[in-house]
């Protein structure tokens, strides 16, 4: 049988932000590799920040780059290693992905197709329906990696934040992103951060687009960094995005030109 050719996304740079509490995360990292692998020619970086490594890159995947940052933390600081992968990227795209999501081949295709031609600085694979798979239906996916059999309309499934999420997966323009700020690293540990993004893009009047369809979520338990820590994080995090959110264009690019973090390397 002839090998399917797979589709050229050579322009973009897939970042994965990891850290490994359970198993359940090592298989769904696993999977979302050789899912991509399987029809897309492109980049990869997995950043796993930790006390120690559990991720074993495979020699399966192509233009894949693994990073481990050793991190005594129990808490881990995505959005300051979202950054860092941003700036590691050599490719003018990036997708920044969750371990445990899941996007239709075409969904992705389209989302960087729009980007490359377009003028937007964030696009969504999906539009804003993010379904969460119970365990069973993950664990059939991770043995066929068939986006069709966990599309099917009876299987057991619930919505994450209703009609309009805006977390789990989506696509920049780096450079205009990294003119918008970047990731705000002043939200720490589980939080808004996703919706300051969203937020924060619109109100720079900077262009966010979205793909019609859904998004998958693979099971995994939930540990501290998938839920509230604690109430100091969680009051900072909540005031940080209400503190966004109500500025306006210009207060915003102000407050912006502070984030020491936000320099190309």
């Amino acid at each position: 049988m002839e090998k399917k050719k797979k589709i050229n996304l050579q322009n973009i740079t897939f970042c994965i932000p990891i850290r490994i509490e359970s198993p359940y995360r090592m298989h769904n990292l696993e999977t979302l590799l050789k899912y991509l692998d399987q029809s897309f020619e492109t980049n990869y970086i997995v950043l796993e920040a930790d006390n120690k490594p559990h991720f074993k890159k495979t020699t399966d995947i192509q233009n894949l780059s693994y990073v481990f940052v050793k991190d005594e933390d129990i808490i881990f600081h995505r959005t300051k290693y979202i950054n860092q992968m941003i700036h590691l990227a050599h490719t003018p795209h990036a997708a920044i992905w969750d371990t445990d999501a899941i996007a239709p081949v075409g969904q992705i295709e389209k989302a960087y197709t729009s980007l490359h031609n377009g003028e937007n600085t964030i696009i969504y694979p999906f539009s804003g329906i993010f379904i969460a798979l119970n365990e069973l239906v993950s664990l059939h996916f991770h043995k066929s990696l068939d986006i069709n059999y966990i599309s099917l309309s009876h299987l057991p499934c619930s919505f994450f934040y209703g009609f309009y999420s805006v977390g789990g997966a989506y696509m920049i323009n780096i450079d205009k992103y990294l003119k918008a700020g970047g990731e705000n690293e002043y939200f720490y540990g589980w939080g808004p951060e996703d919706a300051e993004r969203n937020a924060r893009i619109q109100i720079l009047e900077f262009g966010v687009e979205r793909i019609e369809g859904v998004l998958y979520h693979l099971y995994h338990t939930r540990g501290i960094n998938s839920r509230d820590s604690n109430q100091d994080n969680v009051t900072n995090n909540k005031k940080e995005f209400c503190k966004i959110c109500g500025m306006s264009k210009l207060e915003l690019c102000e407050y912006i030109k502070t984030w020491k973090w936000n320099k190309r390397i």
